[in-house]
């Protein structure tokens, strides 16, 4: 079941869909001949393909995904579209854009108790503090989705999210947001936008 759906601008879309199916049924409309070694994947690893299959081909009905060497997906028939996916629990997304050259999402479910006790290994004191909810766990989910999220849309990836990325500024209204984030090695400056449900937190940037 289709969760969100947002049109940033005319190229780019993003897409969030329950699994809430069953696997034959997204399978029965998915082509799965362009996912390599479908059969040998787990249960699990099965859904999160088939259904972010089936995202792109609601777009893009005869592309297939391949994976360059850092795992960054891309669509070898689209060479001008940039795609981006993460899956969390229960839900799958994908973003993608015809004109940006990178994309960036992540989106996790709402363990805020976990992230919270790993948070000295992606947030710094200024980061912190600066965040506009009176919810630490939010605030830290929302970090580390902005990090990954700016961890996939960067090339070569960073992996050291606390000397990688500076987040400078975040707003949140309502369930809605954005923040402000430098990558210290490239020297770029990125806007990266939030959703919050009930159910997860999501980031992404196009670039």
């Amino acid at each position: 079941m289709l969760d969100f759906e947002l049109q940033t601008d005319a190229s780019t879309t993003l897409q969030v869909w329950k699994m809430e199916e069953d696997l034959g049924q997204i399978t029965a409309q998915t082509n799965l001949d362009t996912i390599s070694g479908f059969g040998q994947l787990s249960y699990k690893r099965q859904k999160e393909k088939a259904f972010v299959n089936f995202l792109l081909q609601r777009e893009l009905p005869k592309a297939r995904i391949c994976y360059n060497e850092n795992g960054r997906p891309y669509l070898p028939d689209y060479p001008s579209t940039s795609i981006s996916i993460s899956h969390t629990g229960n839900f799958a997304c994908l973003l993608l854009s015809r004109n940006h050259k990178k994309t960036g999402v992540d989106i996790e479910k709402n363990d805020t108790a976990k992230v919270l006790r790993v948070r000295h290994k992606f947030m710094v004191k200024e980061e912190i503090t600066l965040y506009p909810t009176a919810d630490e766990g939010i605030d830290a989910l929302l970090a580390w989705t902005t990090k990954e999220a700016l961890f996939k849309l960067a090339d070569p990836p960073h992996y050291d999210f606390l000397e990688g990325f500076r987040i400078t500024e975040c707003q949140i209204t309502g369930n809605q947001g954005h923040s402000i984030v430098i990558d210290l090695l490239n020297n770029e400056t990125y806007e990266v936008r939030h959703l919050l449900t009930q159910n997860y937190a999501l980031s992404m940037c196009v670039f």
